[in-house]
């Protein structure tokens, strides 16, 4: 069994779903990960597709925004990842 890559683990063990898991669960899992690298500004996603992954923020921030009927954006909520911790700040 290789050891799991250690940003790979620090990065699993900071989301509470994966606190509990033994370093071989967690191997199990980061031999499952796709890592992708978005531009500041970048979709990844947006609302009505269907999202068949779970996304991480490993580090940089994340904005969410709902679509009015209107058409205008709402900012909802920004994730963001800073100082070794996820945090969630609330949108206004």
């Amino acid at each position: 069994m290789h050891p799991i890559r250690p940003s790979v683990a620090l990065t699993l063990r900071r989301v509470p779903l994966f606190n509990d898991l033994s370093e071989a669960e967690l191997l199990l899992i980061g031999e499952q990960l796709t890592v992708h690298s978005y531009d500041a500004g970048e979709i990844v996603f947006s609302e009505g597709q269907v999202c068949r992954e779970l996304l991480i923020v490993k580090e940089g921030s994340v904005k969410i925004l709902k679509t009015a009927p209107s058409g205008r954006s709402i900012h909802c909520i920004d994730l963001a990842y800073t100082s070794g911790r996820g945090e969630n700040h609330s949108g206004t």
